[in-house]
């Protein structure tokens, strides 16, 4: 039994768990610069591995690939929320300090929250719909 192509995209999206503490674990020493495009390269291969995963019953709407990509920043949303509360540690504590601080605020919360949340699941929905289709 082959999982369908929603379940493929929801789980493509959990990979940005390890993702995420290992580029925490690689940011500390290197440039902005090289952060920025290794963050471009990581999202180009999601793009990427989805259309792979998705071979043999290609989709016929591509905004499949665009819904998978966004699912998983979405992951990546609610680990950053997580972080900040405390739950878990150690996925984006650099980030959090230098890329985008202001994260840390009220609002900042409920932005990561959000879309790590409601985003996500509308995401899935819609990977599911396209995929059913």
């Amino acid at each position: 039994m082959t999982a369908s192509s929603a379940t493929r995209a929801f789980v493509l999206s959990l990979v940005s768990i390890p993702v995420t503490s290992l580029f925490n674990f690689f940011s500390t020493n290197i440039s902005p610069w090289t952060i920025l495009i290794v963050s471009l390269l990581v999202l180009i291969s999601v793009a990427i591995i989805a259309f792979f995963l998705v071979k043999k019953k290609p989709p016929k709407d591509p905004l499949f690939y665009i819904y998978a990509v966004f699912a998983f920043t979405s992951v990546v949303d609610l680990i950053i929320g997580l972080e900040q509360d405390g739950l878990i540690d150690g996925f984006m504590t650099h980030y959090l300090k230098e890329g985008e601080p202001y994260l840390s605020t009220g609002h900042g919360h409920m932005i990561c929250y959000w879309d790590g949340s409601a985003h996500y699941l509308m995401y899935l929905l819609m990977v599911a719909a396209i995929a059913w289709e």
